[in-house]
């Protein structure tokens, strides 16, 4: 098998000694020292490997814009580790790491890191900007990503220049240190890089060998009951459906899997045995049940079959969605071949709430332990979705949701109180007015 590895020098010196414990893979080097750099690797590279490996998400998601993924493609993921190893470095340098500031790792990686390490994450100060730029089709945004991020650890470095600086990208690390600015980089680890392309190889020997073997998956998104506010709301159940639809076709990307519309509802998913086990780790964590459980007021269900012919794999995954709707909420059946059937699957502990049967299950949960009315949580969730944002000043929040500004305080205090929103800042308003809170929401 050949790979294409499209990375820096760091992660290419790695990359080669790990894969040398391949017998079956060649690496094909393509050295960038700008992730942007690698449209033009890949433009003017002969077409003569099996996959592309990319040295990080900024390359990944940047050629995505530009090419088709006619070949496996894949990423070194973030990992913990990696993190660590950063964190590890700074601290035998004798730098602070209890301040740091840090891009495109997520807020629950480090705060899993510190924890690993024995850390009271209460006592960390964390600096993040995010990666979001890296995850959407905006070409101009992953342009200016690596200029956006040196400002933001400039900045924080000339405020404090106590700041332990961490950095996921390899020309950012670059230009602050041209800038006599010092960071550590979290380059993927050995493990990282050898776990990634062991699952690259599986990925390749999947589609290679097992092209007969048919798996299929009904999706069913579930009605909402009568009694259910997003029934009441046209506009916002069809924004709802439309989350999740962006949802199944990112999964389906995943198991490399053709999408068929079967009906308004209902979509059919046609993968392999292989690369659909590979992915969910054998039904332990099938992602798309969790990001519809913890990111939609949807449900679905879920029917996947199997089958030597594509006909009975279509039959199997019926029968498996007619078992799975009988639940009213996030479920997946298993039929086999051979009839066997495996279920109920339910979305992993921590995306799962517990309280099983509740219409709107999520709405109810945050006006339960708030004490404010499932039709005012609805409406605070309906204004999230509809500004793409969820940072609120109280004047904002009036004027979107048509009360008093006393009124308001009074809902968020309630829900600050239950931990569903936080004061993150003040903004002013006018120049004789007090400042207005900025209010994040959590739910």
């Amino acid at each position: 098998m050949k790979i294409a590895l499209i990375a820096p020098i760091t992660i290419m010196d790695k990359a080669r000694e790990v894969a040398k414990e391949f017998d079956d893979i060649e690496l094909i080097e393509l050295l960038y020292n700008d992730y942007k750099d690698s449209i033009n690797i890949l433009k003017n590279t002969p077409r003569n490997y099996d996959a592309i490996l990319f040295g990080g998400l900024g390359a990944y998601s940047y050629c995505q814009q530009y090419f088709k993924e006619d070949v496996l493609w894949d990423y070194f993921p973030r990992h913990v580790m990696s993190f660590s190893n950063a964190l590890l470095s700074a601290s035998l340098l004798g730098y602070d790491i209890k301040n740091i500031s840090c891009d495109t790792f997520s807020y629950d990686l480090i705060k899993e890191a510190y924890t690993d390490l024995s850390f009271d994450f209460s006592n960390i100060k964390v600096s993040l900007i995010e990666d979001k730029p890296l995850h959407i089709n905006d070409s101009d945004k992953k342009n200016k990503y690596n200029q956006d991020v040196f400002k933001f650890h400039k900045n924080n470095y000339l405020k404090d220049n106590r700041t332990c600086i961490i950095t996921a990208l390899h020309t950012v690390n670059k230009m602050l240190k041209t800038n006599g600015i010092y960071c550590f980089t979290s380059y993927p680890s050995r493990a990282v890089i050898r776990e990634t392309i062991s699952k690259l190889y599986l990925k390749y020997q999947a589609k290679q060998n097992q092209k007969s073997k048919i798996v299929i998956l009904f999706i069913e998104i579930d009605l909402p009951s009568e009694y259910s506010v997003i029934s009441k709301d046209e506009y916002h159940y069809i924004h709802e459906k439309m989350i999740i639809l962006d949802m199944i076709y990112e999964f389906a990307q995943h198991i490399k899997a053709a999408v068929v519309e079967a009906s308004y509802n209902t979509y059919l998913l046609f993968s392999t045995k292989n690369i659909l086990e590979l992915e969910t780790d054998n039904f332990k964590n099938i992602s798309l049940l969790n990001e519809i459980n913890e990111n939609s007021l949807h449900t679905v269900s879920i029917g996947i079959g199997y089958g030597s012919t594509a006909q009975d794999a279509k039959y199997n995954a019926n029968l498996g969605t007619i078992k799975a709707k009988q639940y009213n909420k996030n479920v997946a059946y298993i039929v086999y071949e051979n009839k066997k059937i495996e279920g109920p699957i339910i979305p992993s502990e921590k995306n799962r709430n517990s309280n099983d049967n509740i219409i709107d299950e999520k709405l109810y949960l945050v006006s339960e332990t708030s004490g404010i009315s499932i039709n005012t949580i609805f409406t605070l969730h309906n204004i999230i979705n509809k500004y793409k944002k969820n940072h609120f000043t109280s004047k904002e929040l009036s004027e979107a949701c048509g009360l008093s500004i006393r009124s308001i305080n009074r809902i968020l205090n309630k829900l600050e109180s239950s931990g569903y929103c936080t004061i993150v800042g003040k903004k002013i308003i006018n120049d004789t007015g007090r400042p207005s809170r900025i209010i994040k929401f959590n739910f």
